[in-house]
C-alpha cells in the first residue's frame, strides 16, 4: 500500500464508526474497488451521504482513487495515482472553464443593478 492508513496517522477519521468503516472497505488498486451502491449497502446510508463521507475522508487527507468504473479505491502503483491526478485535474479545469459564463453573466447584471 503506498499510504499508510490507520487510527495512528488519521486519528481523527477513526474516531468515527462510519469513515473507519468505509475506510475498512476500500480496497488497493483499481481490481479491489468497490463501487458507491455496495459502500451504501453495507453501511446503510444513501448514495450522497457516502460520496460526502469519502469527501470528508479525502479532505482528512487519505487519497482514494476512483475512475468511473472501477469504484472507490486506495492507489496501488504510481500509475494509478498518477491517472487520477489527471482525471481530478481535467474534471477541475472543465468545472472552472464553465464557471466562466456564469461569471460573466454574473458581472453584467452587476453592472446593469449598479445602473439602476
Amino acid at each position: 500500500m503506498m499510504q499508510e492508513i490507520n487510527k495512528n496517522t488519521f486519528p481523527q477519521l477513526y474516531d468515527s464508526s462510519l469513515y473507519e468503516r468505509i475506510l475498512s472497505l476500500l480496497g488497493t488498486g483499481r481490481g479491489a474497488g468497490i463501487h458507491v451502491r455496495d459502500i451504501c449497502k453495507v453501511t446503510g446510508l444513501d448514495d450522497r451521504a457516502v460520496r460526502k463521507a469519502i469527501e470528508t475522508i479525502r479532505r482528512a487527507g487519505v487519497v482514494i482513487c476512483t475512475n468511473g468504473l472501477d469504484g472507490y479505491f486506495y492507489p496501488e502503483s504510481m500509475e494509478e495515482l498518477r491517472l487520477y491526478i489527471r482525471q481530478e485535474e481535467r474534471r477541475g479545469r472543465s468545472t472552472f472553464y464553465t464557471l466562466k459564463a456564469a461569471r460573466r453573466l454574473y458581472q453584467k447584471q452587476s453592472k446593469e443593478h449598479e445602473c439602476e
